[in-house]
């Protein structure tokens, strides 16, 4: 049997929160199709989502996304496609738009959710009764963050969603962070217009821990399900009100434009 296109290779245990892990996997494709000229057609992901794991060796794949054979998407590269780097995440998004804008084909392929993810993200949508045409997505991504890159104080995302409130009267907060205190601070801001996935937990700011590291294995599998249900739902807010990092990229690749886009990097708003 000939080996696989792509071998991906985490060491346990590993720190690879489950977007690091999309954007690993999604370089290692872009790059196969970039040099080889054929996009992957085997793969090997069996050390990937550790932290989403019930046990080491469970395959959660089928859990997260639809098989990629089973996604009809034509894909192809410009001649003069560039290698991208695995920290694009923290970058300024709309600096390197042409890459990005190169990706997007690859998620409806490669990471199509899965009827699993898209059942609970329409029980959720029931729920709140949401209508994604006037809602704003806020992703405040805090806790570990804060030693990659410098992370903005509460204010200056509730100060912003107070500005675009304001010029879009009758609009509701869907709220995703991982500290509990910012939820905390933004949900007493906007009390009767804001709301968020209960079933997401968050975790007391602290820059030496992450969220998924404090859930029991059996917990762990659901909370990848319902986080990446989460993003996509951001993804589909008429208004974004973004991080910067591997979660706020992957809202962003799911949405597939720039669109509404506010993005959040050392202390400042850009969207263009």
């Amino acid at each position: 049997m000939e080996p696989p296109d792509i071998v991906i290779k985490h060491t346990f245990p590993s720190v690879h929160g489950f977007f690091s892990c999309c954007t690993i996997r999604l370089k290692a494709i872009y790059d196969f199709l970039r040099t080889k000229k054929r996009l992957p057609a085997s793969f090997d992901y069996s050390s990937q989502f550790f932290n989403y794991k019930n046990e080491e060796t469970q395959d959660v794949e089928e859990l997260f996304f639809v098989n990629q054979k089973l996604c009809d998407v034509e894909i192809s590269l410009k001649e003069d496609a560039v290698e991208f780097n695995d920290w694009i995440s923290n970058f300024n998004y709309f600096e390197h738009s042409k890459i990005i804008d190169s990706l997007f084909p690859f998620i409806n392929k490669f990471f199509k959710t899965s009827e699993t993810v898209d059942k609970l993200l329409r029980d959720f949508e029931d729920e709140n009764n949401i209508d994604y045409s006037k809602t704003i997505a806020v992703c405040y991504r805090g806790n570990d963050k804060s030693r990659e890159i410098p992370i903005s104080p509460y204010n200056s995302f509730i100060e912003k969603a107070q500005e675009v409130l304001n010029d879009n009267p009758g609009f509701r907060f869907l709220l995703q962070t991982d500290e509990i205190e910012f939820r905390d601070a933004f949900i007493e801001k906007f009390p009767s217009n804001s709301f968020y996935n209960e079933k997401i937990p968050a975790i007391s700011r602290d820059p030496n821990m992450v969220v998924h590291h404090t859930l029991a294995n059996k917990d762990r599998p659901m909370f990848g399900i319902r986080f990446l249900g989460m993003v996509k739902a951001m993804s589909k807010c008429k208004i974004i009100l973004n991080h910067t990092g591997n979660v706020g990229l992957w809202i962003l690749l799911y949405r597939g434009s720039f669109q509404g886009v506010y993005q959040m990097i050392n202390n400042k708003w850009i969207n263009e």
